[in-house]
């Protein structure tokens, strides 16, 4: 039949040529089923990429060697137009797939970011969205514009919260590993365990003191002592102990409580990290094989054989009371193992038949004697042998380890000391209050507590759980101050040290204004009496000239700022120049003017001109002045001028050195300028007869008068 219309064929009759209709127009049919089917699936395929995009980025686009293949998540316009699909639908999916991939890309960029560069990450997207309209874009361009960034933000901003999840609940470095963000060699080494938490530490902002060992392998660690005390052999038990210790060192009692969370064990198996403890100073003492053999028996015998009574449990509770003032047993490995070891020495006495006294005295003795004490001046805490002395116990000489022992006392002892007397040094922030308020007795209701790796200053209420009201600034991105609780490492010496960026611009800001073209002023105009006149019941005031305050200098200089646009104030009808007119906005800010004036912000306003100032080397002596009239804390035994002489010079002479200065705490950061100020003025002693030493940076430099 076909042949009748090829070339030189013969001529179709009606229902031939109706057969052939039919037989084309099926085709056509199958034709458009088939890119119907095609085009849906494209859209499904689209749909299903682009909520994968933005649920995890490009997490479920990898290939097997963790490069992403990007191709298979790119949506074909044009390919799905010629698929018989709907243009308006073909451009809403190429719009979801364009803010899908832009947020995904982003993404990427803040999982393997730190903390302080995904808030400079989030901030940089927010000013792109507040200039969209300066942009040369259609308003549907504009709409995907600010799509792309609003959505990247939500996704960075998660991947925030769950690192900070992850930390506050322990697990970081297992976290990290999972998302391949950091490695895992040696990880059954102290070095090992050291790198992997100071690599979790700097992508979550945190102190490596804060972050806790890998619980994965915490638990193999300890499932070899756990064996040796389940099969009740105290030998293995010492050789799987040294063996650990050898190997994690100082981080051993940590590996062994986060053993314990990770298998949510019973709390009297925290007693197994003051076992191993004891088992690392004297494995042959009396002592240490006693834990071991009640710990061992435990279950079997000692925790129900004897009758309790309400002066069993009442002694329990004594117990931590009478101590509680140099621990902290809330959320927290360290006191819930002092407390489980007292526990079950006391249910081993009283099972020996002693009364529930003698059970209580003995039991106290028994912990103790396992406790290192620390005085300090605001009170008395008890640390770990572990975490204090760290490889330094492995000496077998008593008389060494003895030596090495009152060193780290001392060392530790000092630098909480210094935690409290020098706030500007360790960046502690008490919210709403000022430096004055902290020296000026606040401080005194805070105590030291060990609690993980680190000490922590807490409130002395009984039972208080208001430990984070004592912050430190960690190193933050520009214009977002980023705090958490303040940590003492308990070994200031430890190598465990961690690289931190920090993105504070108060030295590197682009100052247009030279602030050493302010002239201090000498004198100020100022209506007063006409002494002279003859009839004293008509005084008038009439203008004239007095020595200028310092009150006078620092209007001068908030006029001299808001002159040169540094400075901007809304001034309301009848009020001009008021330094208590608080609605001002800086183009420059110190961050450390909150801490010396927490609720004044003419007061800030002025600071941050200061800091402007020195951050130039051209600060003036009578600045230093006004800083020291208004804190009890820097004029404490100095005298105001020849104090501020004296720091004006040292700081030119070491201008280089200062603004290198780096915060005495577990995360040093550069210090910001006015903070940097604080601690040249809190080195001076101000002497106006004597040469003076003062420390800046480990350098010694002399200082005379100027």
């Amino acid at each position: 039949m076909f042949s009748k219309v090829m070339p030189g064929g013969v001529k179709l009759n009606r229902q031939e040529r109706q057969s052939i209709i039919s037989y084309v127009e099926s085709l056509r049919k199958q034709d458009k089923s088939n890119l119907a089917r095609l085009s849906a699936k494209q859209k499904n395929t689209a749909q299903a990429n682009n909520t994968q995009l933005l649920a995890t980025g490009w997490d479920n686009f990898r290939r097997s060697d963790g490069s992403i293949d990007k191709t298979r998540a790119l949506f074909d316009y044009d390919s799905f137009v010629a698929n018989g699909g709907d243009p308006d639908v073909a451009q809403d999916l190429q719009d979801e797939n364009d803010v899908a991939i832009f947020a995904a890309e982003e993404s990427e960029i803040a999982k393997s970011g730190s903390t302080t560069s995904i808030q400079s990450q989030i901030t940089k997207l927010r000013s792109e969205i507040q200039v969209v309209n300066d942009l040369e874009l259609t308003d549907h361009d504009k709409n995907i514009y600010i799509k792309q960034r609003t959505k990247a933000i939500e996704m960075i901003q998660a991947i925030q919260d769950t690192r900070s999840e992850v930390l506050k609940n322990g697990g970081a470095v297992d976290y990290m590993i999972t998302q391949n963000k950091i490695t895992t060699t040696g990880l059954d080494t102290y070095e090992g365990q050291v790198n992997a938490m100071t690599q979790a530490a700097t992508l979550t902002n945190q102190s490596v003191y804060q972050i806790g060992p890998s619980e994965t392998q915490s638990v193999i660690e300890y499932d070899k002592l756990g064996s040796a005390i389940d099969n009740k052999d105290y030998n293995s038990f010492i050789r799987f102990n040294n063996d650990m210790i050898n190997r994690q060192r100082s981080l051993v009692g940590s590996m062994i409580s986060v053993a314990h969370r990770k298998g949510n064990a019973d709390t009297f198996k925290y007693v197994d990290r003051r076992l191993s403890e004891r088992a690392r100073r004297n494995p042959t003492h009396s002592n240490t094989k006693l834990l071991f053999n009640v710990r061992a028996n435990y279950e079997e015998s000692f925790q129900n054989g004897y009758t309790k009574d309400s002066a069993d449990t009442e002694n329990k509770q004594a117990f931590f009371k009478s101590i509680q003032d140099g621990l902290y047993e809330f959320d927290n490995d360290f006191g819930t193992a002092v407390k489980a070891e007292y526990d079950m020495m006391y249910d081993y006495y009283r099972t020996k038949g002693n009364s529930a006294s003698e059970a209580a005295k003995k039991s106290k003795d028994f912990v103790m004697n396992g406790l290192v004490e620390i005085e300090t001046e605001y009170n008395t805490l008890y640390v770990s042998y572990n975490q204090l002395m760290g490889e330094f116990e492995a000496s077998q000489d008593a008389s060494v380890n003895e030596q090495q022992l009152q060193m780290a006392k001392k060392s530790l002892a000092d630098q909480i000391n210094s935690t409290y007397n020098r706030p500007e040094e360790h960046n502690l922030t008490v919210l709403g209050k000022s430096i004055d308020d902290w020296v000026g007795g606040d401080r005194d209701g805070y105590k030291a507590v060990m609690i993980g790796n680190t000490i922590k200053l807490v409130t002395k209420e009984s039972g208080s759980l208001t430990k984070f009201t004592v912050l430190t600034k960690r190193p933050s991105a520009y214009n977002t101050m980023f705090y958490t609780d303040l940590s003492v490492p308990v070994r200031p010496e430890s190598e465990m040290a961690t690289a931190y960026e920090d993105e504070s611009t108060t030295w590197e800001y682009d100052h247009t204004v030279d602030i050493g073209k302010f002239k201090e002023p000498k004198t100020v105009k100022r209506l007063q009496y006409d002494v002279d006149a003859l009839d004293e019941t008509s005084l008038t005031q009439v203008e004239g000239s007095v020595n200028a305050t310092l009150d006078d200098k620092a209007v001068e200089f908030w006029k001299f700022l808001e002159k040169n646009g540094i400075l901007k104030q809304n001034i309301e009808d009848g009020v001009d120049y008021a330094l208590e007119e608080q609605t001002v906005s800086m183009i420059y800010e110190d961050p450390f003017s909150t801490k010396l004036f927490p609720t004044s912000v003419p007061d800030q306003a002025i600071a941050h001109g200061i800091s402007m100032a020195f951050a130039q080397n051209k600060g003036q002596p009578w600045m230093v002045q006004w800083l020291m009239s208004k804190s009890d804390y820097l004029t404490a035994g100095r005298d105001p001028r020849s104090s501020s002489i004296e720091v004006v010079k040292l700081w030119n002479d070491n201008f280089d050195k200062i603004k290198n200065l780096t915060t005495n705490t577990d995360t040093p950061v550069r210090m910001d300028v006015l903070q940097a100020l604080v601690k040249t003025i809190k080195d001076n002693p101000g002497s106006s007869q004597y040469d003076t030493e003062i420390d800046i940076d480990t350098t010694t430099v002399r200082s005379g008068r100027g």
